[in-house]
């Protein structure tokens, strides 16, 4: 298991270092660096680095390459070691990895196809919903070989009421989980449709800057989302120091 926990880490980290990168890539506006080539970038395998749009596209593609190589190493030991307790079945290791490489295989093929559709919008906000899909996966395939903590979050008790109390917090996490990836898919809707701009004020909406509605909507469906993702965080936290729960699920 200790292979696969290492294995995980770093490709987690450099998933994460690649997310950054692709927001490095919309913030500079790099997104057209290579131009419309790819895998190549202006024609070439190794482009002249002569420019900064092309560095900062061309060392997110780089990243892209090296967190393939990653979850494929990832994928392949925990198939070598699938007939291990805790690697194969339900519950193991081997899932997660596995979809860890199939998430990182389509996030790349949709990099192409944003390039194809010259940075379409829509096609940029699923390319970063499945690069955190990715990260989630690759986290859970950490967690299930011992990282983080696992091994010691589990119930104090196996009495009922500290296994109520285990699968009450599990099911509040989950719902953390699920709302802040709604919340991040709508940021960036509002990103990328130029919604960010619509109204002013915070947190009510009280000068209004554009003439689109749907915008205007957009932005303050983002705010809404945010703040019920804030408040479900800041009472599960409450809730969960509260209970029997094991001090690894209480820190984090």
């Amino acid at each position: 298991m200790k292979t696969l926990r290492r294995l995980s880490y770093v490709a987690l980290a450099i998933a994460f270092l690649q997310i950054v990168f692709g927001a490095i890539v919309r913030i500079t506006g790099s997104g057209w660096g290579c131009g419309e080539h790819w895998p190549k970038c202006a024609g070439y395998w190794f482009p002249p680095l002569d420019r900064p749009d092309l560095i900062v596209e061309l060392s997110h593609r780089y990243l892209a390459l090296f967190v393939t190589v990653a979850a494929a190493a990832l994928a392949y030991a925990a198939w070598r070691r699938r007939d291990e307790a805790g690697v194969g079945g339900r519950g193991g290791v081997l899932g997660p990895a596995a979809g860890a490489l199939g998430v990182v295989v389509a996030t790349a093929l949709l990099g192409a196809v944003t390039i194809k559709l010259r940075l379409n919008p829509f096609v940029i906000v699923t390319h970063l919903a499945l690069a955190m899909a990715l990260l989630a996966t690759i986290v859970v395939a950490a967690v299930r070989a011992g990282g983080f903590g696992a091994p010691r979050a589990v119930p104090l008790s196996s009495d009922a009421v500290a296994l109520a109390a285990a699968a009450k917090s599990w099911r509040v996490a989950r719902v953390a989980v699920i709302l802040a990836f709604v919340v991040l898919v709508f940021g960036a809707l509002t990103a990328n449709l130029g919604a960010a701009g619509a109204c002013l004020g915070f947190p009510t909406c009280r000068v209004y800057r554009s003439d689109n509605s749907a915008l205007v909507h957009l932005q303050l469906t983002h705010r809404v989302l945010a703040f019920l993702f804030a408040f479900h965080v800041l009472g599960a936290a409450m809730m969960i120091r509260k209970r029997a729960t094991a001090a690894v699920v209480k820190r984090a």
